[in-house]
């Protein structure tokens, strides 16, 4: 499926850390297809899921989820990293940002982006 989308132009693939099943990640799923065909030749996204890490925000679970999405993705740098859900709090939304400004300039990811976000 990934590959004829791929075929008739489809260019940006999105993905979850939390998009599971049973059997499968998807992350490895879109990794392997992404293997395949030049780098240069598409975006990958994919999301931080606050509920796998016990609901912090800081940067070494951040940079733990971030390494393994680019582990199973079989990446050196994601193009653009959501955050899944909105932190209950200012103040942890500012530290996930500090987390992610910092894995940013690791050269880990090069944009941040959000999900799921009401207009509240």
């Amino acid at each position: 499926l990934l590959k004829a989308a791929y075929d008739v132009g489809y260019r940006h693939f999105d993905s979850a850390e939390v998009y599971t099943s049973q059997t499968k990640h998807n992350e490895e799923q879109v990794g392997q297809f992404l293997r395949t065909v030049p780098r240069d030749s598409y975006t990958i996204a994919t999301k931080y899921f606050p509920g796998r890490h016990g609901e912090t925000y800081d940067l070494a679970s951040t940079l733990e989820a971030v390494e393994g999405s680019l582990k199973r993705l079989g990446l050196d740098c994601i193009d653009l990293y959501y955050i899944h859900r909105p932190p209950p709090t200012l103040e942890q939304a500012e530290e996930w940002m500090r987390s992610m400004r910092e894995i940013v300039n690791m050269g880990k990811v090069k944009y941040v982006g959000l999900s799921e976000f009401s207009p509240e």
